[in-house]
C-alpha cells in the first residue's frame, strides 16, 4: 500500500510502523544531513529537507548495516510502500530517493525545517561566541602584527585657505650695522668706493677705491697756486690759456 508523504517525518512513521522494519532497524531518525547514525545494528537516516524540483519533491534516505539478505527484504518492503523509488547501492551504504508530489504539507513541513535549521545555527554562534569570551582570561592587548603592505597614494587634498598678508619690509639702516655685523665678509682694509659683490662663493670688494679725496676716481687734485684750471684731454689746462689767452679774473668770465 502506497504511502503519502507530507514530510521527513511521515516517512520516518511509515517505516516504524512496519513490523519486519522496526524488528531490523535500531534507528530510524531525521537529521540534517541525511546520513544514517552509527548504531550497534542497520540504521536509517532521513535528510529533513527534500529537493524541489516543480511539483515534485525528492526524499533521501541512508541505510546502514545490512547484509546482502536484509538490504534485499528491506528494498522489497520500499518499493511497496513508495514506488517509484530508485536504490543506489555502494559498500554497506544503501541510499534510497523517494519521490512525492509537492503539497501544501509538504511545503509547511519544509518551512518548519528551515526554521529548526536557522535557530540550530543562532545557537552555534551564540555558544561559539561564549566559548571565545571564556578563553580571554585579561584584557590585555596581544602581540602586535606585522605590518602590513603600503595602501595606495590617495587623491591629491584641495588647495588650502590663503593666508593673512605678511609685514612690509624694511631697507637695512646701513648706519645701524658695521662690516664686522655682516656674516661671511672679510676686507683687510675696507676703503671708501668699496662694493661688496658676491661672486657664488664668497664677498668681495669688485670696484677699485677713490685714490683722492676730492676728485673723481683716479682723478688728481687740481694745482692751488691760485689760477683756474679746467680739465682737457685727461690734464688739468689753466683757464686763461684754454681761453686763449684771455685774462681770468674771479668775476662774471662769460666768453
Amino acid at each position: 500500500m502506497a504511502i503519502k508523504i507530507t514530510s521527513a517525518d511521515s516517512i520516518r512513521k511509515a517505516i516504524v510502523n512496519d513490523a519486519l522494519l522496526r524488528e531490523l532497524f535500531d534507528t530510524v531518525e531525521v537529521n540534517r544531513n541525511g546520513m544514517a547514525p552509527i548504531g550497534m545494528g542497520p540504521t536509517i537516516g532521513i535528510l529533513g529537507l527534500p529537493a524541489i524540483d516543480g511539483f515534485e519533491a525528492t526524499w533521501t534516505l541512508q541505510l546502514l548495516g545490512l547484509t546482502p539478505v536484509e538490504t534485499k527484504q528491506v528494498v522489497d518492503i520500499l518499493s511497496r510502500m513508495f514506488p517509484g523509488s530508485v536504490f543506489k547501492k555502494s559498500n554497506e551504504i544503501v541510499v534510497v530517493e523517494i519521490f512525492s508530489l509537492v503539497t501544501k504539507e509538504v511545503l509547511d513541513a519544509v518551512k518548519e525545517q528551515q526554521d529548526i535549521a536557522r535557530q540550530e545555527k543562532k545557537e552555534r554562534e551564540l555558544d561559539s561566541a561564549i566559548r571565545y569570551a571564556s578563553s580571554i582570561k585579561d584584557g590585555k592587548s596581544g602581540a602586535k602584527g606585522d605590518r602590513g603592505d603600503q595602501g595606495l597614494r590617495g587623491e591629491r587634498g584641495e588647495r588650502g585657505l590663503i593666508g593673512p598678508p605678511g609685514r612690509d619690509g624694511r631697507d637695512l639702516d646701513a648706519t645701524a650695522v658695521s662690516l664686522g655685523d655682516l656674516n661671511g665678509v672679510f676686507i683687510a682694509e675696507p676703503k671708501v668706493g668699496h662694493v661688496l659683490t658676491w661672486d657664488g662663493s664668497s664677498w668681495v670688494a669688485l670696484f677699485v677705491p677713490q685714490t683722492t679725496r676730492h676728485g673723481g676716481a683716479g682723478i688728481s687734485e687740481a694745482p692751488e697756486d691760485g689760477n683756474y684750471y679746467v680739465r682737457y684731454n685727461s690734464s688739468w689746462v689753466e683757464l686763461s690759456i684754454a681761453l686763449g689767452g684771455s685774462e681770468v679774473t674771479g668775476g662774471d668770465f662769460d666768453p
